[in-house]
């Protein structure tokens, strides 16, 4: 279990890095490689959302085969269970695990059967990243069955950190993408989407 101070220096650090000048991706690959330093996690997947539609626009992630991140897709949209990202950005509470949502019977999850297998995950923690009643991203973390799961203080860090890293976000999108490879380049979202 992490120490107070930890807690408090990983929301420092993290609010400190929301005040860069950074493009999306390298902000969110920022945040989450300062934020598994405190809350371990085997892998992860870290999304803009359109604050519109609260559909996923962009994924960073480590960890994930595409396999899974489809079977995830799939899950998320198409598919009735627990902890969804648009339930937590509607929610008063934008963060929390899968152990917790179904009661401690996360078998009863079809995210649980069919995608964290996927990964060799057992565990996920997810938060939605809400600042003035809009969601610009979320994020999932998993752990392997060697770790214990993640505790009510994890989710309360991410909880502390929601209004901070969505406000990043928000200002990350007006930004030209500094952190582009080469390949496909990173789109500002526009005022419309076609799905």
């Amino acid at each position: 279990m992490s120490s107070p101070v930890a807690q408090r220096e990983t929301v420092r650090d993290i609010e400190a890095i929301c005040r860069l000048d950074l493009g999306s991706r390298e902000l969110r690959r920022r945040i989450a490689e300062r934020l598994t330093r405190l809350v371990p996690a085997d892998s992860y997947c870290f999304g803009t959302i359109d604050p519109a539609t609260l559909l996923i626009t962009d994924d960073v992630s480590a960890g994930l085969t595409p396999a899974a991140a489809a079977a995830a897709a799939h899950n998320e949209y198409l598919v009735d269970d627990v902890l969804k990202f648009a339930a937590l950005a509607r929610s008063e509470r934008p963060a929390g695990t899968l152990g917790a949502a179904t009661g401690g019977d996360p078998e009863s999850s079809h995210r649980y059967r069919a995608v964290l297998p996927m990964i060799d995950a057992r565990h996920e923690l997810r938060a939605s990243f809400v600042v003035d009643r809009r969601c610009w991203g979320a994020i999932a973390l998993f752990g392997g069955g060697g770790r214990p799961d993640f505790t009510p203080v994890d989710v309360d860090v991410l909880r502390r950190l929601s209004a901070p890293v969505a406000a990043a976000l928000r200002r990350a999108v007006h930004r030209a993408p500094a952190d582009a490879a080469p390949g496909p380049a990173e789109v500002p979202l526009a005022t419309a989407q076609l799905v």
